[in-house]
């Protein structure tokens, strides 16, 4: 049974190869950092900050330490989790 570490870091590899299928193409995984970014992606005209979450919950302060984060990196907060299934990425208001 994989670790709850080898789960994420699974979950985001996955995340990061959806982003690049969006057109994504400049990708940086935070590996094992504890900040609330996991990735951060660029498409050319914009950055995206992107938290991953295998189970889908972000609570308050996760909120809005993320949109603290990207907020000081001219980011949009995101959200990567999976609902039935499928992974979703969404926007996470500041």
């Amino acid at each position: 049974m994989p670790s709850s570490y080898e789960r994420g870091r699974s979950s985001e590899y996955y995340v990061k190869m959806l982003l690049e299928s969006m057109g994504y193409l400049f990708i940086i995984r935070s590996a094992a950092s504890h900040t609330p970014i996991d990735l951060l992606a660029s498409n050319g005209s914009e950055i995206i900050a992107v938290q991953v979450k295998t189970r889908g919950y972000l609570n308050e302060n996760e909120r809005r330490n993320l949109t603290k984060w990207a907020s000081c990196l001219k980011a949009k907060p995101m959200l990567a989790l999976k609902k039935k299934g499928r992974w979703v990425i969404k926007e996470i208001p500041y």
